[in-house]
């Protein structure tokens, strides 16, 4: 059997939180602020994807 696409797309989001937060750790070691325009973009491409695929599911295609 296995997880359910709910389940699955909530293993997605926090897979991508805890990418984000290592990519901020990661910028604030390094002094490289410059990247934290790319953190910005990621984060809006995740919650997008998750808005996208939510439709998608309650719809049942």
């Amino acid at each position: 059997m296995g997880p359910n696409q709910w389940e699955r797309l909530l293993a997605y989001t926090s897979f991508s939180s805890k990418i984000t937060v290592i990519m901020l750790l990661y910028i604030f070691y390094t002094d490289q602020f410059f990247l934290l325009d790319m953190i910005i973009i990621f984060s809006l491409l995740n919650v997008w994807g998750v808005l996208i695929a939510t439709k998608f599911l309650e719809k049942g295609r």
